[in-house]
């Protein structure tokens, strides 16, 4: 039988690995797939900074009402100008350095080679027309980009959809072959385990001479051929009375054995070391005088005493409480079963002591009462803190607002004291907004995710010292509103971290969405950091590790791209939710 399985096991194990192997293969060619995807998302996001930083250059030489344009911003345009063209060389393929870049490269020398310090208004049709040329053909090379884009998301779904089919059918044909292994050697092992039973309960019913007899030359007949040993020894030897007692003695539980009536006929040890009573105090004595049941009152002892048959049992099994000899009462877990013997019918009454697991339980239920208690009191302060901010803020300036109405009401002439009111309402009007934007800002709930990002940026330009951009790309749908509201949340965490912690000056935030996944990149100028050290002490960036966790809720891909003194770039990868 051992070589049945064992060959049966190995057959199972060729085709997990079979499976296994062809689930790698498809795992690694959508990994190919997926890398030559980001690399084409960089390249569009080269393309398109290179044609923006044109815009910039373009806007300023020919809006500018004056003809002496400062030096200074001319060599800034153009020095950001040359960096987005070596970004470009960086990142774009070189099919499409091979086919377009010269087409680039010759009216940007020509534009790189004239003097900007001062520009004649005769140049300026050379100048627009050079940078016209240039982004003529970047708009040429962002579109083929983003049509490699789009085949190589079809491939990734054409990829998908074949390797499922074939895991799939694969998986089919796996599971029917060991359906009919199993069926076979289910029926190998059925049919001498069903003759073994039927020995057994022939040899239960009082069968004498019973044998086993098996034929299938494997270990079922070795077990056959020892049954019938073992039954040949048993029939040679007697059992002691004073074996089974000392069993009995042995059993952890107090172990009663009483009539149908209830009148203890036998009792273990741990009986008197429970109750302090001698056994033969018990011996010939109701049961029920020992216990008390769930409702803790069951009339009159004559009552109890009358107790017979399946009354008596759910009596015992009722009962949660047995009376000691000194009057103490021990909180018991109690088992009743009915003993059917030849000679007289009666009950086994086994007795746990369940004071210890009662005070685990008091002690448990009184861990939950602090935890509890410690979580309102936690929200009682969170509250306590948000009157009191209301009451110094809010509250202060309403009632500044209030008597400033009081004394213009008495001065209706004094129109400075109106204006300061209108302040004070501005104040207190943008106070509110702040407070309630922190929470959840409208324009995510109204406008979107794009919408919400921008106003981020926005907020974050005007307030801090940091140049943040905001792009996003192929948005003709909305996502779904949760999915909008953890990229939100990822975002606002990135960007305070940056604020923090990079020292960065100029941040950019970009974000892509095709048919089945929302990507969000995050880069910014700033210090870096080790990465590999962060992941050794993740639990000590809160940031990170939050977001990191609510990516990891919505089965996406956190991809941070890092080091010392060359910024940051964050990648997150979440799967788009109908």
């Amino acid at each position: 039988m051992v070589k049945k399985i064992n060959r049966t096991v190995i057959l199972i194990i060729g085709f997990v690995t079979i499976l296994i192997v062809g689930n790698q293969i498809v795992i690694r060619q959508y990994e190919i797939s997926s890398d030559t995807l980001l690399l084409e998302y960089h390249e569009m996001h080269a393309l398109q900074e290179f044609k923006f930083s044109l815009e910039l250059l373009q806007n300023y030489c020919l809006d500018t009402k004056n003809q002496n344009i400062h030096l200074n911003k001319i060599d800034s345009l153009l020095a950001n100008v040359d960096l987005m063209r070596i970004n470009c060389e960086k990142y774009v393929t070189k099919r499409h350095l091979d086919l377009h870049w010269d087409k680039v490269l010759a009216p940007y020398n020509k534009l790189a080679s004239m003097s900007l310090e001062y520009i004649p208004v005769s140049d300026y049709k050379n100048i627009k027309s050079y940078i016209n040329e240039i982004q003529l053909v970047l708009d040429n090379m962002i579109l083929e980009t983003k049509e490699e884009i789009r085949e190589t998301e079809d491939r990734n779904f054409t990829l998908q959809k074949h390797g499922t089919l074939t895991l799939l059918s694969v998986g089919i044909l796996f599971i029917i072959i060991i359906s009919i292994l199993s069926a076979y050697a289910a029926k190998n092992i059925s049919t001498p385990i069903q003759e073994l039973l039927s020995t057994f309960k022939k040899l239960g019913a009082g069968g004498k001479n019973i044998r086993a007899t098996i034929k299938s030359n494997d270990e079922f007949e070795q077990l056959a051929s020892e049954f019938n040993s073992m039954i040949d020894q048993l029939e040679n030897t007697t059992v002691t009375l004073e074996y089974v007692r000392n069993i009995i003695d042995s059993i952890y539980g107090a172990l009663f054995v009483t009539d149908n009536n209830g009148v203890i006929i036998s009792c273990n040890k741990t009986v008197t070391k429970l109750l302090g009573y001698e056994k033969s105090e018990l011996i010939n004595s109701s049961i029920t005088r020992l216990f008390i049941s769930e409702d803790g009152s069951n009339g009159s002892e004559s009552k109890k005493n009358n107790l017979l048959g399946e009354r008596l049992k759910k009596y015992l099994n009722e009962s949660e409480l047995i009376k000691c000899r000194n009057g103490k009462t021990i909180p018991v877990l109690t088992t009743c079963t009915s003993l059917e013997t030849n000679d007289e019918e009666g009950l086994i009454v086994v007795v746990h002591d369940i004071t210890e697991k009662i005070e685990y339980q008091k002690q448990l239920e009184e861990s939950k009462r602090k935890t509890l208690a410690a979580i309102n009191e936690a929200q009682e302060v969170e509250r306590t803190r948000i009157a009191t901010e209301l009451h110094d803020s809010l509250g202060q300036k309403l009632s500044a607002i209030f008597y400033a109405l009081q004394n213009t009401l008495e001065d209706k002439k004094d129109t400075g004291k109106i204006k300061d009111i209108q302040k004070l309402v501005d104040e207190t009007i943008s106070e509110t907004r702040s407070i309630s934007h922190s929470i959840m800002p409208g324009a995510l709930k109204d406008f979107g995710l794009c919408a919400a990002l921008k106003g981020l940026v926005d907020t974050t330009n005007k307030l801090q010292d940091i140049s943040c951009s905001f792009n996003h790309y192929d948005f003709e749908t909305r996502p779904n509103p949760t999915i909008e509201k953890v990229v939100y949340r990822i975002c606002q965490e990135a960007l305070n971290n940056i604020l923090k912690h990079s020292k960065a000056s100029n941040a950019v935030i970009q974000l892509f969405k095709s048919k089945d996944l929302l990507t969000l990149m995050i880069e910014d100028d700033g210090v870096g950091f080790n990465v590999e050290e962060l992941d050794a002490n993740m639990n000590k960036g809160i940031g990170l590790l939050s977001i990191k966790e609510r990516v990891a809720f919505y089965k996406g891909i956190l991809t941070i791209n890092s080091s010392p003194n060359n910024g940051t770039e964050i990648i997150v990868e979440i799967p788009c939710m109908s």
